[in-house]
């Protein structure tokens, strides 16, 4: 396993690190505990697990996009997918957040967006990756 980052600021550390193919019912639970997800994810058939799989390993299969989940414990208590975009100039990739879920992270950990700065430090091409703030507080 590829860990990106323990984060050590609650009552118990939260490691961020890239997902695995067994982490898929895991992540699958967090989709379809939402509101949204309620209605449209889950794995019911052995077809809806295989549509999972296809989509985990082509996001895991390409070098622009990386899944990370948030693990507490035993338990995954969020995920996120980057997106590395091209730029102009340094940095020569931009990170992009395009869905995140959070869970069951225990109280007191950081969940903001200082927990999402550690893992686009980290690249596929050993190039480093740092984020700007693009919003205002």
């Amino acid at each position: 396993m590829e860990v990106l980052a323990t984060l050590d600021r609650g009552p118990a550390p939260v490691t961020l690190r890239r997902a695995v193919g067994d982490d898929l019912t895991a992540i699958v639970g967090l989709l379809a505990a939402d509101q949204l997800g309620a209605t449209r994810d889950g794995i019911s058939t052995a077809g809806d697990l295989l549509a999972y799989r296809r989509a985990f390993e082509a996001i895991d299969g390409d070098p622009a996009h990386i899944l990370v989940v948030a693990q507490a414990g035993d338990d995954i208590a969020a995920t996120m997918q980057l997106s590395f975009i091209p730029r102009a100039r340094p940095p020569w990739r931009a990170p992009l957040l395009p869905s995140a879920w959070l869970h069951r992270l225990p109280r007191g950990a950081e969940t903001g967006p200082m927990s999402l700065r550690r893992p686009t430090r980290s690249s596929r091409a050993g190039n480093s990756i740092q984020t700007g703030r693009s919003s205002r507080p």
